[in-house]
């Protein structure tokens, strides 16, 4: 099969996956779009972000709700773009995976059919595909020694955890290039405060609260095993009850895990090391949040367990799905 015609499956499979989402699954999967786009729709110089409404996302995902100015009536529509716009963010940053390491595209497509995509159900009818490909390009630009600032700067500008980059930085004393990422993303956070005070303080407010957010691995599968799922600022949670304390077990445990991969690959400053860093740090990063880690978490890490797990020789033989290119 050629490369053209491999994408074209790829990217036409997607676009049927999203509309057999949004005509088979539950409205809880797709829902939060047709909140955002009533929020949305009238958005204008008298109707802006922060100043006359809550908007509980960082400032650069704005953007992709800018069709919503111009589908006022249409918002079964909208939701297919922007899923759609998702979708490519995703297949994106598989791409770029599969570009660089060419040796490893088969292990990688393989974990990532496996693994990440299905969590698409819901990831694709929420921002955190964005943020994963600013992260894996910020992954490709240290690996080819260039400074990855702009891609950390636009990763926290659109869902904040791209920070935890920093971590592989400083562990390689790059120390330069941590100063200059840092003070990209304290220009956003100032631009921010000084566009709406008022706003940026609902924003963290906003992300307060309880429970295990659906689109989290635990949530996930609470809510496929039939869970009822409340509202709690704003976002679809499953109740903790009884299972509270899996929420500390789990960073912890994820601290750990970071720690034994970065060892048993040579330290950090080796790609499968780079990726194993971040995927545990950013399932760690919870900002303003007692919820556990989700597709705000769970789902862009998998990109960065594809890479670290894809380059390991062990892959293959406990994957059976899964072989060495």
């Amino acid at each position: 099969m050629t490369a053209d015609r491999r994408r074209t499956l790829e990217i036409g499979g997607r676009v049927v996956f999203v509309l057999v989402v949004l005509r088979v699954f539950p409205d809880v999967f797709w829902s939060d779009v047709h909140y955002w786009w009533h929020k949305m729709n009238h958005l204008g110089l008298h109707s802006l972000p922060y100043r006359d409404f809550v908007w509980e996302f960082p400032p650069l995902t704005v953007l992709p709700m800018a069709p919503a100015t111009f589908l006022k009536d249409a918002v079964s529509v909208f939701t297919v773009i922007f899923a759609t716009l998702m979708a490519l963010a995703e297949y994106a940053s598989l791409e770029l995976l599969r570009a660089r390491w060419p040796e490893r595209a088969r292990s990688l497509s393989r974990y990532w059919y496996a693994v990440v995509f299905p969590l698409s159900t819901v990831a694709y009818f929420r921002f955190d595909y964005v943020p994963a490909l600013f992260a894996v390009l910020a992954l490709l630009a240290i690996e080819r020694g260039r400074s990855p600032a702009t891609a950390v700067a636009l990763g926290f500008a659109t869902k904040l955890w791209p920070v935890v980059i920093g971590v592989v930085l400083v562990i390689e004393r790059r120390y330069r290039e941590v100063a200059i990422s840092m003070a990209a993303v304290a220009a956003i956070v100032i631009g921010w405060y000084a566009f709406s005070p008022s706003g940026f303080h609902d924003f963290l407010r906003f992300r307060r609260g309880d429970g295990f957010q659906v689109e989290s691995s635990v949530g996930a599968v609470a809510l496929l095993a039939g869970a009822r799922p409340t509202v709690d600022f704003g976002s679809w949670v499953v109740g903790l009850g009884t299972w509270r304390w899996v929420d500390p077990v789990t960073s912890g445990a994820w601290l750990v895990l970071a720690e034994r991969r970065r060892l048993r690959r040579g330290g950090a400053s080796t790609t499968p090391g780079r990726s194993s860093v971040v995927s545990c740090s950013r399932s760690c990063f919870r900002p303003g949040s007692s919820r556990l880690s989700s597709s705000r978490g769970v789902s862009p890490s998998w990109p960065w367990h594809g890479r670290a797990t894809s380059a390991s020789p062990v892959w293959p033989s406990v994957q059976p799905w899964s072989s060495a290119s």
